[in-house]
């Protein structure tokens, strides 16, 4: 019997569930402003649907992609900022984002990019759920996960407190 030694260094799962280069293919500034005027209500796009009303941010599905919007001018760079600092740390509860920027005769607006993430109905790894809750904290509730092969996977990075790992 031929034995192998485990990676070391193993890659995320969240980076196997997303192949990061195909997102960020996929994102683009097109479909941010496609979202950007459903939520502005400037502009009605069927194929822009919306799948979350937040305190501060609306989201909007656009090609597979979700879109985040909102009045709070730093919410959309604080989630991205944690998730992709989460990803860089290799926290397998992280999905990989990307932030545009709108400029408007209003101002700027910064919209969020994730991939959509729906539960497939796996309960979550206990161990997995405890890492996720000792990396991020205890404001992340079930509204603000999925879970894909019982990895948990983080929706919202505004719930997460960033950690030691943040950089």
């Amino acid at each position: 019997m031929e034995h192998t030694t485990p990676d070391p260094n193993p890659r995320p799962v969240a980076n196997r569930l997303f192949d990061n280069d195909d997102f960020h293919r996929r994102a683009n500034a097109d479909d941010a402003l496609r979202a950007y005027f459903r939520w502005a209500d400037v502009e009605w796009d069927e194929e822009v649907q919306k799948i979350g009303q937040g305190e501060d941010r609306t989201a909007f599905l656009v090609n597979s992609i979700v879109y985040k919007l909102g009045s709070r001018a730093s919410a959309n760079a604080y989630d991205h900022q944690t998730l992709e600092a989460a990803r860089r740390a290799g926290k397998p509860w992280a999905p990989p984002s990307c932030l545009f920027e709108i400029t408007t005769e209003f101002g700027v607006q910064h919209v969020m990019a994730m991939p959509y993430i729906v539960s497939d109905g796996t309960d979550a790894d206990p161990d997995a759920l405890a890492r996720m809750f000792k990396d991020a904290g205890d404001e992340i509730d079930f509204t603000n996960y999925s879970v894909i092969n019982g990895q948990p996977i983080v929706i919202d990075g505004c719930t997460v407190r960033r950690g030691s790992w943040y950089a």
